[in-house]
């Protein structure tokens, strides 16, 4: 009785094709799952910040976080208490906080600054200048870049207002407005690699958390 079966060229053949099929493919499939995962991540981040201010407020008998001083905009003396209502701990540099589950939250500068109300264009918290394009509070929710790179992929920016809240940059509620939007040419768009990265946060959070830019 003869028997059937595949060559070793037959077999090495189509492991190749293999090979070249998964090469194209994977990186498709890992960016889909990185998109669907940044959405979620980064609203639980937010809200978890937002209820750590939210504690500190209260347990100091106020709603505003210039009113506590942090000497005089010291971002590790804000961070540092901020610890105590966040799980987490401070960088040994004392600019990032990095929480238990691994998101990273800090400034872009090492002098904070807290927003009451936005001017339209706004004036920048680190230069003083009317912009609307330098932002100053991030959420790295990988916490391995600490703000450095991977802008729309891993880190995401914010303004801290007075009251513990985020309001994402590329939002018409963050003074962006007249050619300031995420959803305009120069910002993040749907199905475009980010002409301007800083404004994703808005993307993500104001699209029901769907990250339909290009990553």
């Amino acid at each position: 009785m003869k028997k059937h079966g595949f060559t070793l060229a037959e077999v090495l053949v189509t492991l190749g094709i293999i090979g070249v099929v998964s090469a194209l493919v994977m990186p498709t499939f890992t960016a889909s799952v990185k998109g669907k995962r940044i959405g979620p991540t980064l609203a639980k981040a937010k809200a978890s910040f937002e209820q750590g201010t939210q504690r500190m407020l209260y347990a100091n008998e106020t709603n505003s976080i210039s009113s506590m001083n942090f000497n005089n905009g010291s971002v590790e003396t804000f961070l540092g208490t901020l610890r105590g209502y966040m799980k987490g701990a401070v960088d040994p540099h004392g600019t990032v906080f990095i929480a238990n589950d691994g998101v990273a939250y800090g400034f872009t500068n090492k002098k904070m600054k807290v927003l009451t109300t936005f001017d339209t264009p706004h004036l920048n918290n680190i230069t003083g200048k009317k912009t609307s394009e330098d932002p100053v509070f991030y959420i790295d929710i990988d916490g391995e870049n600490n703000g450095a790179g991977e802008d729309a992929k891993d880190i995401f920016y914010f303004t801290l207002m007075d009251d513990g809240s985020l309001v994402p940059w590329g939002s018409a509620l963050n003074g962006d407005t007249g050619g300031m939007n995420w959803s305009e040419a120069k910002g993040c768009q749907s199905g475009k690699i980010p002409a301007d990265a800083t404004k994703c946060a808005a993307h993500v959070l104001e699209n029901g958390l769907k990250v339909e830019y290009k990553i």
